[in-house]
């Protein structure tokens, strides 16, 4: 700062005196005292962002990890590819399940993860998650998709040999930016829960008749003498839907008197009309007890019952919220439009048959030319750049042939004023022929023009600006009561790619974004009425918009203060400025990474949902929801005991207390009951949180059910080996790779009159004759050294005899069988 006042009075001496001069440094230097106070506090404020800004990092770090942990630890068997199909997670439960330790698989591509399912390699659900495959999707039944996400089932799988029925659920996985990055499949055994479900149905078939119509409200009604229907059975939601109960309704003789009034036409010829044999659907509107008016889809059928008498059944099914979905999507289809049109978007669809294209007028525009110039898809290809022609024919061709998903291209194009655009074209095969052929391609097209041009622009930047080295990025300014620059530091070079003469001549305007200079020009007026009322403004700080030279924006944290003269009053505007574009970008990536893991929690088998002070619950995910038997809506506002076993609520009470009490609860075991009365026994750990800015608690609920009857089963397997070990009249012997014993079975006593206890102390060479000892060495490194070549089978058994010592001092000669014991990783333990 000395410099440049000498600088700056240097110059004044040479325009208008040194007299002047010395008056105008003196003014410049009390300015620079005032203000020195404020960029040291200012610093510290700085300081304290970038702090913030290596939290926000270290929270998506430790949130990347906790998704990791989660798929480890899930309790169906779970596993995770990138895109070029390579195995990159592969949990306990699938080790579990296919027998395929995880040190086996990750790292795994060409379908390496289908062989122990299907003895092949091919793709599977995981891989539909990522690519469409009609052929694929005939080996799995009831496949449905619910939005990304595939559920389906499969009876060839045999895992370890068995044939099972396995239900998959595969999701594509994505990162913040929306790409891509692989995809996720949880695979579980629902062999025993198909089999009772197919008993089930089966008892259920004396119901198909009514079945065939029933939706939410059934009902029957009969024809009398004098030809009026009137009805006698209704069951099903019917209060819940019309207000009603089902006794009111039959009461009222026929249901058409609830019926909205505009709508009896459509009653009468859909229901009251329908002869023997005919069938009839259509929608109406019902009047509800309370007033509110209801839209109901109604399915009915004629028949001829014993008694020669016309019989109506009918299925009623409230389809209000389907309807006002319908607004919803007619007005989401209006937004659509306007968004693209403000994005400079466009659709079009093209016949691969006769090449015809039709396409939104925006197409045509964004080039400058007459819609009607272009017919034939031709008429477009035309105009592309010779450089990228043929690119943009090939990324046609692979998709009709079908090898790409998508047709996906960007091309420059020529435009009316004869100038190149760049435009991102993708789409693909909406419609195809009897034969399977692609009938017609629909896709957008979009002007990157300025993305192209930006990122150029940026590159370039970038390598301009690469050997600087300085950690000063702020800006320092001082406008003039007119927002006028009067300084600029030549630190501005760095932040928006201006030199400091180009900087001063520019104005508010060509500064900032057109949004920020409203809100700019706003705090300046109302900073200006607090001073001309008496109250000094202090510091503001407000984050602008701000254009680079390159055309590129940035997001700039501006703190400005009044530079005064000795009276106080306000001569000029002192702005620091820093980038926190990279801040900016952190905070949204924050924002996107709770969204994946609030997504991929939605879709974890593990049963998750959040209860409120008042233990109400308020948020519960799908698959707990389904595991109770019950909607979420059903769930959600309910006492979470009400779902509880009984001798499980005074546990659970507890704990909730305690938790509301912010005390750390270990996980613990309870069991739920469900609408059918089934116990489910699940693990719960919970924590506190925050929900929609309030207190509340967090619970994951992990299904141990079945787990349960699996360790069941093995301690059954281990008290039979363990009587088969106490009483066989062989002895079992377990060596450590040192040599020493770790377990004797109890027929040592019979075989060499020794106990258990005097064995177990005993050295190996003591037991034996020392000609024994050597060969059982020898025998032991020539093992050792046929593992080393890793070509040995590891299964396999060595036999050979030894002279051993009996407690009485005798003799005795034993045939020896022995294997190797090996760890998880196949190592000799």
């Amino acid at each position: 700062p000395k410099a440049q006042f000498a600088e700056l009075a240097n110059k004044i001496t040479y325009a208008v005196g040194r007299r002047r001069a010395e008056i105008a440094l003196e003014r410049q230097h009390t300015q620079l005292l005032a203000s020195h106070a404020q960029l040291a506090a200012i610093e510290e404020d700085l300081r304290s962002s970038y702090h913030d800004l290596a939290v926000s990092r270290e929270q998506i770090r430790e949130r990347e990890q906790r998704s990791a942990a989660m798929i480890q630890f899930l309790p169906d068997a779970t596993f995770v590819i990138d895109t070029a199909g390579t195995v990159v997670a592969w949990n306990r439960a699938m080790e579990e399940m296919t027998g395929i330790p995880a040190s086996a698989m990750i790292g795994r591509g060409s379908y390496e993860y289908a062989l122990p399912f299907y003895g092949e390699r091919r793709p599977i659900l995981i891989d539909l998650a990522l690519n469409s495959d009609d052929v694929l999707l005939e080996r799995y039944t009831n496949v449905q998709r619910i939005g990304a996400t595939l559920e389906g089932e499969t009876v060839l799988a045999r895992p370890q040999g068995r044939e099972r029925i396995l239900w998959g659920r595969a999701s594509p996985l994505y990162d913040p930016d929306g790409l891509t990055t692989g995809a996720i499949e949880s695979i579980r055994d629902v062999t025993d829960q198909r089999h009772a479900e197919k008993a089930l149905a089966e008892s259920e078939e004396r119901y198909r008749s009514v079945s065939t119509v029933i939706s939410d409200i059934a009902f029957s009604c009969i024809r009398e003498d004098g030809g009026e229907y009137r009805i006698d059975w209704m069951t099903g939601a019917v209060q819940q839907t019309t207000g009603y109960t089902s006794e009111e309704v039959i009461a009222m003789g026929c249901w058409r008197h609830i019926v909205h009034p505009d709508d009896l036409d459509t009653f009468d010829a859909n229901i009251l009309s329908l002869l023997p044999g005919e069938t009839a659907d259509c929608q109406l509107r019902i009047v509800r007890k309370d007033g509110e008016i209801r839209w109901l889809a109604v399915s009915t059928r004629a028949v001829r019952d014993t008694e020669g008498r016309t019989r109506i059944y009918g299925g009623c099914r409230d389809i209000t919220e389907a309807k006002r979905a319908s607004d919803e999507v007619r007005i989401g289809h209006d937004r659509l439009e306007g968004a693209m049109e403000a994005g400079d978007i466009a659709w079009w669809e093209m016949d691969c048959t006769t090449g015809a294209v039709t396409f939104s007028a925006r197409k045509a525009a964004m080039l400058g030319y007459p819609a009607e110039q272009f017919s034939h898809y031709t008429d477009f290809t035309m105009l592309l750049h010779p450089d990228d022609h043929e690119r943009a024919m090939q990324a046609m061709r692979d998709h009709l042939d079908g090898h790409a998903p998508r047709y996906e291209v960007e091309y420059r194009i020529r435009a009316a004023d004869g100038t190149y655009r760049w435009f991102s074209d993708t789409g693909r095969v909406t419609e195809r022929d009897d034969a399977g052929n692609p009938a017609i391609v629909t896709g957008l097209v979009g002007n990157i023009t300025g993305r192209k041009h930006a990122a150029e622009a940026l590159r370039e930047s970038e390598e301009r600006y690469r050997i600087i080295t300085g950690n000063m990025t702020e800006t320092i300014s001082i406008m003039d009561l007119s927002l006028r620059f009067t300084y600029v530091s030549p630190s501005i070079t760095a932040l928006r790619g201006y030199s400091v003469e180009e900087a001063m001549g520019q104005s508010l305007e060509e500064v900032l974004t057109p949004e920020c200079i409203p809100i700019a020009k706003q705090a300046f007026e109302a900073a200006m009425q607090q001073e001309a009322s008496g109250n000094p403004v202090q510091a503001v700080t407000l984050d602008f918009e701000e254009y680079r030279k390159d055309g590129s924006t940035i997001w700039v944290n501006n703190t400005m203060t009044f530079l005064r003269d000795s009276a106080g009053k306000a001569t000029a505007i002192l702005i620091v400025g820093r980038d926190i574009t990279e801040q900016r970008n952190a905070e949204a990536a924050l924002r996107e990474s709770e969204l994946f893991n609030r997504t991929l929690v939605e879709n974890l088998p593990d049963y998750v949902l959040v209860y409120g002070m008042d233990g109400r619950i308020i948020h519960i995910t799908p698959p707990a929801a389904a595991a109770l038997g019950y909607r979420i809506d059903e769930v959600v506002r309910e006492n979470l005991l009400s779902f509880v076993a009984e001798e499980c609520r005074d546990t659970v009470t507890r704990t909730l207390a305690d938790r509301i009490q912010g005390n750390v609860i270990p996980p613990y075991e309870i069991e739920l009951v469900t609408r059918t009365g089934d116990r489910v026994s699940v693990i719960v750990k919970g924590v506190r949180i925050r929900y929609h800015d309030t207190p509340a608690v967090l619970l994951v609920l992990t299904d141990i059910t079945e787990r349960k009857e699996a360790e069941a089963a093995l301690r059954k397997s281990e008290e039979q080996y363990r009587l088969i070990a106490d009483n066989t009249a062989d002895n079992i012997w377990i060596f450590d790779m040192d040599f020493n014993l770790q377990y004797v079975s109890p027929s040592v006593k019979k075989m060499k009159g020794f106990t258990v206890e005097e064995q177990l102390a005993m050295p190996l060479e003591t037991t034996m004759t020392p000609a024994s000892y050597a060969a059982v060495l020898q025998r032991f490194q020539e093992e050792m050294a046929l593992e080393a070549t890793g070509t040995a089978d590891p299964g396999r058994t060595v036999t050979f005899e030894t002279e051993e010592y009996c407690s009485d001092g005798s003799m005795i000669a034993v045939e020896n069988s022995v294997t190797l014991i090996r760890d998880e990783q196949g190592r000799p333990v």
